[in-house]
């Protein structure tokens, strides 16, 4: 006998849960792409090679003699390779048991939920590892005059680059503001677990986050932060077959699996955040500038910043060298 119309199948109950998780994803996703100026993702495809770039060179100052050439400016645009695109694959499985036990919203639609918090909480987390590449620098003795010190560091590089910025994003540790919005009046929202707020501290948007070293804060323009996803319609063609989000960075099935009498949850992310240009990403600290350190501050800083030191290395002078090989520009 054929199954009545308008029966649910099993097929359509794993459609919609992954139209839901896309759903979830998404929304914080389009909101963070709407506050950066994200008009649509980059698609890659895995395996290709993900660089960030750093341009060198300054107007010649050589003089000309009448009816001489002109001489030539030389600029070079250095790539930084940062490793290959690759999208990371997900599965989690929800037994019988657990589903009787809990019911389905919860067994499989709260750890669903909790997958994709997950999800963004790592593509996030690799999005500070590369900003980390800063090229440019800036200290402040406190919260507010490091954010300041950070966007003039910036607006600098950007003037000498004949550049400018529609719009700047700061991010910063959630305990080096806590005092600050534990007194002020302030509405924040939730993107990527990350709290976003706006106007504040005379900047326009700040992040604030547990992802990045307490005493640093990173400021880039918004347009220099690109989001990049894949090509699922190649994995398709070979029958792995997803329900995508509109902008390809993530993809999920849902399907019963017998064997084990459980309900499995596949996610595959697609998803990279890049801040492309490290001469447009300002690496601020709160603090004292290294020429103000003392020796035991500086062997604290190099010890937290993977610099090493040699027994002979005793005088600020020595340490303070070593720091500028690694971080050139700091200050």
């Amino acid at each position: 006998m054929p199954a009545p119309t308008n029966t649910v199948t099993t097929a359509q109950m794993c459609t919609g849960l992954d139209r839901e998780m896309i759903r979830n994803f998404d929304q914080e996703t389009d909101r963070l792409m709407e506050i950066l100026g994200i008009t649509s993702v980059e698609v890659m495809h895995a395996g290709e090679t993900m660089f960030q770039y750093k341009v060198t060179g300054e107007l010649t100052s050589e003089t000309r003699a009448e009816g001489e050439d002109v001489p030539l400016s030389q600029y070079k645009v250095e790539k930084v390779s940062i490793g290959t695109f690759t999208p990371k694959p997900y599965r989690k499985a929800t037994t019988a048991e657990a589903i009787l036990k809990s019911g389905f919203s919860i067994a499989v639609g709260k750890t669903d939920d909790k997958m994709v918090k997950q999800i963004r909480a790592e593509r996030i987390t690799e999005f500070f590892k590369y900003l980390d590449n800063a090229a440019t620098y800036a200290v402040g003795a406190k919260l507010q005059a490091t954010l300041a010190y950070a966007e003039a560091a910036l607006q600098n590089k950007l003037e000498d680059n004949g550049d400018s910025a529609d719009d700047i994003v700061h991010f910063i540790n959630r305990n080096d503001i806590a005092d600050l919005l534990a007194n002020a009046q302030v509405t924040t929202q939730t993107l990527y677990g990350m709290e976003y707020i706006q106007n504040f501290l005379g900047v326009r948007n700040l992040f604030v986050t547990n992802k990045i070293p307490q005493g640093i804060v990173y400021v880039t323009p918004a347009e220099n932060i690109h989001i990049y996803g894949t090509d699922f319609a190649e994995l398709d063609k070979a029958g792995i077959s997803y329900t995508v989000s509109a902008n390809g960075i993530l993809g999920v099935a849902h399907e019963p699996a017998y064997k084990n009498v459980s309900a499995e949850t596949h996610a595959m992310s697609g998803m990279m955040i890049l801040a492309e240009h490290q001469d447009f990403i300002v690496k601020a600290r709160i603090g004292k500038a290294i020429e103000d350190m003392t020796v035991d501050e500086l062997k604290e800083f190099c010890s937290a910043n993977g610099i090493e030191l040699e027994s002979t290395d005793t005088t600020k002078a020595l340490i303070t060298t070593k720091i500028k090989a690694k971080f050139p520009g700091i200050v």
